[in-house]
């Protein structure tokens, strides 16, 4: 689940910001907030962080301006194809590559690596203070390419 881990929301000279932080790895300074009548979405500076941060946020936004029934995201399950350390406090999105039905995390998880990205097929879904996981668990993902 991301929560988010900001001051309540606050009011600025003709807008009010909703959120500015979210416990989400990458992409933890994501802000949203309004304008007048018009919605505001600020995405992170390193690119995986934003391209992860769009994904969840802004794509559903658009789909459901769009008049998508069903605009969040769809995830699935995988098989870890290794073991993977236990979590940290927020939620975890990391760049994997499905092989034979296993999804294997990329080594570096940097969110200023865009080759990770561009080889990244999936992102495994890891909640916040989630314990260690063993190859061949059952992982919730979210098919990117």
């Amino acid at each position: 689940m991301i929560t988010t881990s900001s001051a309540p929301r606050s009011r600025r000279p003709g807008g009010a910001i909703d959120f500015w932080r979210i416990a989400l790895r990458p992409g933890k300074p994501m802000m949203a907030g309004t304008l007048g009548r018009t919605m505001l979405l600020g995405l992170p500076g390193n690119p995986v962080s934003a391209f992860v941060t769009a994904i969840l946020f802004v794509r559903p936004v658009v789909a459901h301006m769009l008049g998508a029934r069903d605009p969040l995201p769809q995830t699935t399950h995988a098989l870890l194809g290794e073991d993977l350390p236990p979590n940290q406090s927020r939620t975890d999105y990391m760049r994997a590559e499905l092989r034979e039905g296993r999804a294997y995390a990329s080594t570096i998880q940097d969110s200023s690596m865009l080759l990770t990205l561009a080889r990244s097929s999936c992102l495994i879904i890891r909640d916040g203070d989630a314990p260690a996981a063993r190859a061949g668990d059952s992982a919730e993902i979210l098919v990117i390419a």
